[in-house]
């Protein structure tokens, strides 16, 4: 069967065009992982942008000691979405407020397993963004894991960081 010509040619075509095939969906698929990696990246730093905004503009209504605390309350509550957790460490690197000590709304999933911030991978990254003024990165966790964003910012004459996750459940799943 395989010794007439025209079988191994159409055989051969065949494989050619199928390597071909799976080589553009094969780049195709990079190509829309590299983007959507790019836009939540994007959109989690203008996320931070907004926050701190909204943050700063709280801190100058909040009147005394504890106004940098019920300033973040109130921006998170403001910027809160579904798949999205806020936390700011003080100076030392530890919790100083999370989203996670705001009540979520009565239809919100839990996003954030419980002891997450004090989980391993969660230290690390935290670890990592003391070197550096911002930082993208994937943190272990929860279902799929989570992209964090770290962001250094000035507040009562101290240098705080706003962490930002969030979830790559939905993301992993349309890739």
């Amino acid at each position: 069967m395989l010794e007439s010509v025209r079988v191994r040619l159409t055989l051969w075509y065949t494989a050619v065009l199928a390597l071909v095939l799976v080589a553009l969906a094969l780049a195709g698929y990079l190509v829309f992982r590299r983007d959507t990696v790019q836009r939540t990246d994007g959109d989690l730093a203008e996320l931070s942008s907004a926050f701190l905004t909204t943050l700063d503009a709280e801190m100058e209504d909040q009147p005394g000691p504890d106004r940098l605390k019920n300033a973040a309350l109130v921006a998170i509550t403001e910027h809160r979405f579904r798949d999205h957790v806020f936390v700011i460490l003080g100076p030392e690197g530890s919790a100083y407020i999370s989203s996670l000590d705001v009540p979520p709304p009565k239809s919100a999933p839990e996003v954030i397993p419980e002891g997450f911030l004090s989980s391993a991978s969660f230290r690390k990254f935290v670890e990592a963004s003391s070197g550096t003024d911002r930082l993208y990165q994937n943190v272990k966790g929860g279902k799929g894991g989570y992209r964090g964003y770290a962001r250094h910012f000035p507040a009562k004459g101290q240098i705080f960081t706003l962490v930002i996750l969030r979830s790559l459940h939905t993301q992993q799943e349309m890739l």
